[in-house]
């Protein structure tokens, strides 16, 4: 997953978070890395959603970032709670 341009949108766009979703199998070491450059970068919430979130939790949260399962309601609660509405 190519993370630099993630950062860039950011900045350019004053988002006030960054939510990821995926099915796949990653390279541990590279979703760790990406998503500590990804809050270093941007300062903004890093949440990651789908089954890959349930698979590298503590990857994600060891990262800084926010892992929120697979189900919906509790990926909305997240959301709610982690990016401020404009």
């Amino acid at each position: 997953m190519p993370f630099a341009p993630i950062a860039n949108v950011v900045k350019q766009t004053q988002s006030q978070g960054i939510v990821l979703s995926g099915s796949v199998e990653v390279d541990a070491e590279q979703l760790l890395t990406g998503i500590e450059t990804l809050r270093q970068q941007t300062g903004v919430p890093v949440l990651v959603g789908g089954s890959t979130s349930n698979r590298y939790r503590k990857v994600i949260e060891a990262a800084g970032g926010i892992a929120v399962g697979d189900d919906l309601v509790v990926g909305t609660h997240h959301l709610n709670k982690h990016i401020p509405s404009r």
